[in-house]
This record gives C-alpha cells, sequence and structure tokens, in this order.
C-alpha cells in the first residue's frame, strides 16, 4: 500500500539504485559505497513529513558519515582519472573517442528530447482544434 511519503522514497530507492551501479562499476571500495546506500535508505525510511525523532537523527548522523567516505573515494578516484587523462592528452585516440561518445550521447538525448516534445505538440494540437474546422485545415496548421 503506498504512502504519502512513498514519493520520496522512491527517489532514495533510485539513488541507492545509482550508487550499488557505480559500485559495481567501480573498483573503488564497494563496501564504503554498499553502506552509503544502505544509511541512505534508512535515513529516507525513518524520517517524517516535518520532524526527524531520535531514531531520524541517528540514522542522519550515520548516513552523513557514510556520504562523507563516500564523497572522499569518488574524489580520489576523481583525481586519478584526471591525472591519467592528463597524461594521455586529448587528441590521443582514447581523448577522440572519448569526445565522441559524449557528443552522440548528447545528440540522442536531444533527439528523444525533440520526438517527446513532438508527440505533446501533435497531443495538444488536437485538443486546440475548433468546432468549425475540418481536419484537413487543423494537419496543415
Amino acid at each position: 500500500m503506498p504512502t504519502a511519503s512513498s514519493g520520496r522514497r522512491s527517489s532514495g530507492k533510485r539513488q541507492a539504485e545509482r550508487c550499488v551501479f557505480a559500485c559495481t562499476t567501480s573498483h573503488n571500495a564497494p563496501i564504503s559505497c554498499l553502506a552509503f546506500a544502505r544509511t541512505g535508505i534508512r535515513y529516507d525510511a525513518s524520517r517524517g513529513w516535518f520532524s526527524c525523532d531520535r531514531t531520524c537523527a541517528a540514522h542522519k548522523a550515520k548516513y552523513e558519515i557514510a556520504q562523507g567516505k563516500w564523497d572522499a573515494l569518488k574524489a580520489t578516484e576523481a583525481a586519478i582519472t584526471k591525472q591519467a587523462k592528463s597524461e594521455v592528452g586529448i587528441f590521443s585516440e582514447y581523448g577522440v573517442q572519448e569526445t565522441r561518445d559524449v557528443f552522440w550521447s548528447t545528440f540522442a538525448g536531444g533527439k528523444d528530447f525533440a520526438k517527446r516534445q513532438s508527440m505533446w505538440d501533435l497531443l495538444f494540437a488536437g485538443l486546440r482544434m475548433r468546432k468549425d474546422e475540418d481536419m484537413a485545415a487543423a494537419a496543415l496548421r
């Protein structure tokens, strides 16, 4: 049965899923990542609408500690990646391929957005059709 805070819990679940995915794709301490995900889920489940009781405060403190550890690991990984990319260079085979991948993923995202917007425009154009218009006039508009 859905609760009033189920939307908030689902966003916490998505965050945990992203974290678990990052754990499986990263070589850095998956235990810290899973601890961060678990504490985030516990904290999210224990907080109320407008208040945070003792249980919630305890979960929040554990969550913040785990988040600090996870952020430190991600910063270390980012520093190592930055160092590696600076040694390889932008015009290397790796740098050019990464740039292509970023370009085409951004292009695909824009194309998908345009498809969705066209669908909504078509839907609302049909709703805006006047009584005195025929289908041909609405289609030409």
